[in-house]
């Protein structure tokens, strides 16, 4: 009797490191909430304008997931008023 033989799929894992959400690499405590919302406009003025885009981009993507997976060609034109 002939033995069947089967291919098994070969998956690429690849661990790709978010561009967001990460920041600094310590965890830092503060004593109000002025005092946080004061450090993250510190962090934002630090930022490229590229760096601003790039984070609204990964932003964009993260919300409208599901949509941009149904409709993978949406948001192809940029219309400016």
């Amino acid at each position: 009797m002939a033995t069947k033989k089967y291919k098994t799929k070969e998956e690429k894992t690849e661990a790709k490191e978010p561009q967001v959400g990460y920041g600094e690499k310590e965890m830092m405590f503060f004593n109000s909430f002025e005092e946080q919302e004061n450090d993250n406009y510190r962090w934002l003025a630090t930022l490229t304008p590229e760096q601003h885009l790039n984070y609204t981009t990964e932003l964009i993507k993260r919300v409208y997931s599901k949509q941009l997976k149904e409709h993978p060609t949406i948001g192809n034109t940029l219309i400016i008023d």
